[in-house]
């Protein structure tokens, strides 16, 4: 029986990658690269200028860095800032254009595949292909559903979905984050679902099992602490929501993701 060959173009070559986390000290080094380098921002805030043009990102922001232009820090590190970089190169004659910077319309799922990538760079033996691919499937994700962060459509969605970000933590309920917005709730969730897809109160959840997959790779702390530091106050409760959303249990993700190339100031 004769192998299957199949022939795959996934449009990009992925050079490097790593997930920066800032301890609150230092600045972006200013230099020029020789590749595209994208960033994700996943928590804080990100300050950085490009061939004189400052571009700002928070978490669910990405920025595009372009090769042979000098870009560096356009404000020193916050204490919470973490993002993932990729570095990479287009491969010529492939149709995927991807603007300098937007916002991820589902930033778990950006997220959730940079990680992957990352995942399989460190993967002893594993072939440059699937990497590749995965980057595809990551612009591609950015490139179709993309909104600038200065775009002001669905701005009521998108104040929320910040947030909800910022106090993932909190006991939110969408009749607070409504209050806070100055709006009725059935306009919130109305607006919520058409821009984002889901409800604001499945987002919420969302972004504490995003943030407690972080913790779980990223760090050695139970069960009770991750869930406690993402606004579960019952753990059963947290394990619910982290099934339901990732698809596995807390345990499993930790034995899955538990790898990361890591890089600080």
């Amino acid at each position: 029986m004769s192998d299957l060959s199949i022939a795959c173009a996934p449009g990009v070559s992925l050079h490097s990658c790593g997930w920066f986390v800032s301890r609150g000290r230092g600045t972006h080094p200013t230099r020029t690269i020789r590749d595209h380098e994208l960033i994700v921002v996943t928590r804080g805030r990100l300050a950085l200028v490009e061939d004189g043009e400052r571009l700002d990102a928070a978490a669910g922001d990405w920025l595009l860095l372009r090769p042979g232009l000098v870009h560096g820090a356009a404000a020193p590190y916050a204490r919470d800032t973490a993002f993932l970089w990729l570095h990479f190169d287009p491969v010529a004659g492939a149709g995927l254009a991807l603007p300098r910077r937007g916002r991820a319309a589902r930033p778990e799922r950006a997220e959730e595949l940079a990680r992957r990538i990352l995942d399989e760079h460190e993967r002893p033996g594993a072939p440059a292909l699937l990497r590749d691919l995965l980057l595809a499937a990551l612009l591609a994700e950015l490139a179709g559903a993309s909104a600038d962060p200065g775009d002001d459509r669905d701005a009521v969605a998108d104040r929320a979905w910040r947030l909800l970000v910022l106090r993932f933590a909190e006991p939110l309920s969408t009749a607070a984050v409504a209050a806070e917005l100055g709006c009725h709730p059935d306009h919130l969730t109305r607006a919520y679902r058409r821009r984002f897809g889901h409800p604001p109160i499945e987002a919420l959840h969302r972004e504490r099992v995003r943030q407690a997959r972080k913790l779980l790779a990223d760090t050695g702390d139970g069960q009770e602490t991750v869930a406690a530091a993402c606004g579960y106050a019952d753990v059963r409760h947290f394990r619910r929501w982290f099934r339901r959303l990732a698809g596995v249990t807390p345990g499993e993700w930790r034995r899955l993701h538990g790898r990361v190339h890591l890089n600080t100031e």
